[in-house]
């Protein structure tokens, strides 16, 4: 039997093909499946061209024979079972003939084919044709979604996330087996049923999961579980419908994944936030309580000071010495009374001892103090009144301490850190923004000793800082090592 090699370029080669014949030319060709025929009485073959263009033959080359085809294009793993089942369909043990196998083309590539054939005999004529279709890329396709659920499933059990799916319609649900694991359950062959997977969930939970599971939207939400043995976990879960082309939905798929690990780490960062807040509320407690006690206390040891040191002074002064010194009382016994029901509060810190600052030579012996209250303001009053040579400039406030100090150009500045208009921090900052003041020395005294304002205060750039109540020995001293030794002008 040679092939029809006229035939084979007419695709319809009109009388010499039976109806059927014509007529399944033309579906192939617009289906673009290969169809082959081989008339046995008049020995001739033909291919369709889609035929030959799967076999890379052109139009003009020569149909192979059977024999040639097995050999030359039939995968050699495939070989002899294709040879077994034409053999058997050629000797008419079978009518139909189904068979899948798979060519190797002369460029190498492979392609997996899927034949069906049929035999018609009639009283002029033996036909046997058949379609063969090309199925490499539905092949393809079909493990490349074998693959992408292989990694999906892979990825899924090594971050313990469970998938789920429910039909919309019958309402038939799947799980995999991590979804049963993230409930502390053996894997089952069916999921639970709604009821039953609501009962999972912890009791103040499942009103609102099962509301949300009745919604058409996109949900993602988490929830509580209560697994077999009482213990509490946190899932997630993450969910979409799937619509028919109509847009009618069809099925909801999700996945739940444990997230109990990461709620407690949130819970711990709240609780650490909350008690960062609550530490520096502390600490801001303490710093204007330990200004607030140290104020009286300056009061009291001052007064108490000046009483020991002046035996005959002037019985007027000496009487309201002590009215000081029993007034800071009273305020100091309500101040404990206040710090009796702060239960929370740690203990005040240890005073620093007094900075001295650097000698600097004066410009002239004048110290301005910058403080709002009047014994404070008294108690170095009198102390720098005994050294006789140093012109004392008082300022309640830090507006007007700023005029004096631009005005009279002190050798010294002592400045509150608390003042009643502007604090202590923005004068020192606005002396230093101007020329005329930048270079005046200026050290803190204030009631607050917490560190971290000592040493924002010398981080600015103060000569120093000294911590009420005065030391009066200290205080002493450290006028000496600005303005020199008492009389040495």
């Amino acid at each position: 039997m040679k092939p029809d090699d006229d035939a084979a370029a007419d695709p319809l080669p009109g009388a010499r093909l039976p109806a059927l014949d014509r007529h399944m030319a033309r579906i192939t060709q617009v289906a673009g499946i290969g169809y082959w025929s081989v008339h046995v009485r008049q020995r001739s073959a033909r291919w369709s061209p889609e035929l030959r263009a799967l076999h890379g033959l052109g139009e003009a080359d020569p149909l192979p024979l059977p024999d040639e085809w097995l050999t030359r294009w039939v995968h050699p793993d495939d070989r002899q079972a294709t040879r077994r089942v034409l053999l058997d369909w050629l000797a008419g043990r079978a009518d139909v003939l189904e068979h899948a196998l798979r060519i190797v083309r002369a460029d190498g590539s492979q392609r997996e084919l899927l034949t069906h054939s049929l035999v018609e005999v009639s009283d002029d004529a033996d036909l046997r044709f058949g379609v063969v279709i090309d199925v490499t890329p539905l092949r393809r396709t079909e493990q490349a979604l074998r693959e992408a659920e292989g990694r999906a499933a892979l990825i899924a059990g090594a971050i313990g996330m469970g998938i789920w799916e429910i039909d919309l319609q019958t309402q038939d649900a799947r799980w995999d087996d991590a979804m049963w694991r993230l409930r502390g359950l053996e894997p089952q062959p069916r999921p639970p049923h709604f009821a039953a997977r609501v009962a999972l969930l912890h009791p103040d939970d499942r009103e609102r999961v099962a509301e949300i599971n009745r919604s058409s939207r996109v949900e993602n939400y988490e929830f509580r579980v209560v697994w077999p043995d009482g213990q509490l976990r946190w899932l997630a879960a993450r969910s979409a419908l799937l619509h028919d082309e109509q847009g009618r939905p069809l099925r909801r798929i999700g996945v739940n994944w444990d997230i109990t690990e990461q709620r407690a780490a949130e819970d711990a960062l709240r609780a650490r936030e909350i008690a960062l807040r609550e530490s520096e509320t502390r600490a801001r407690t303490l710093a204007r309580m330990s200004h607030e006690l140290r104020t009286p206390l300056n009061a009291i040891l001052g007064c108490t000071q000046l009483l020991q040191a002046g035996a005959g002074a002037d019985p007027l002064l000496r009487q309201r010495h002590l009215a000081e010194v029993e007034s800071a009382g009273r305020q100091l016994l309500a101040l404990v009374d206040r710090v009796l029901d702060l239960t929370t509060a740690a203990p005040a810190p240890t005073p620093p001892p007094a900075c001295a600052p650097a000698p600097v030579p004066p410009a002239r012996h004048t110290l301005l103090y910058i403080e709002d209250n009047s014994v404070n303001a008294m108690i170095v009053g009198e102390l720098v009144a005994r050294r006789g040579d140093i012109e004392l400039l008082i300022a309640d406030t830090g507006t007007e301490g700023l005029r004096l100090a631009l005005e009279r150009q002190p050798a010294l500045v002592l400045l509150d850190m608390q003042l009643p208009d502007i604090d202590g921090p923005e004068v020192f900052r606005r002396l230093r923004a101007d020329a005329r003041t930048a270079a005046l020395p200026c050290i803190a005294l204030s009631a607050n000793a917490l560190q971290e304002d000592i040493d924002a205060a010398l981080a600015a750039g103060m000569t120093g800082y000294w911590t009420k109540p005065l030391d009066f020995a200290a205080f002493t001293q450290a006028l000496a090592a600005v303005f020199g030794p008492p009389g040495g002008r």
